[in-house]
């Protein structure tokens, strides 16, 4: 049952790194590609916002695989 419980935390571990690394390079994208200035921001926070929940999804998918 020990290898279990290690293994299983292992798993959790790379998952959350997985999940740590995803978001910070979405937190470094949307920071570059600010709203400000854009002719319609309301579209464009559309767009940043699928993209972003795409972008977690397959890094949920990845998790899941893992």
């Amino acid at each position: 049952m020990l290898r279990q419980i290690l293994v299983g935390g292992a798993v959790s571990i790379v998952n959350i790194a997985i999940h740590a690394l995803v978001m910070t390079i979405l937190v470094w994208v949307a920071r570059a590609v600010s709203a400000e200035n854009k002719s319609h921001p309301a579209v464009f926070l559309m767009v940043v916002m699928i993209s972003t929940v795409s972008v977690l999804m397959a890094a949920h998918a990845v998790g899941v695989i893992v």
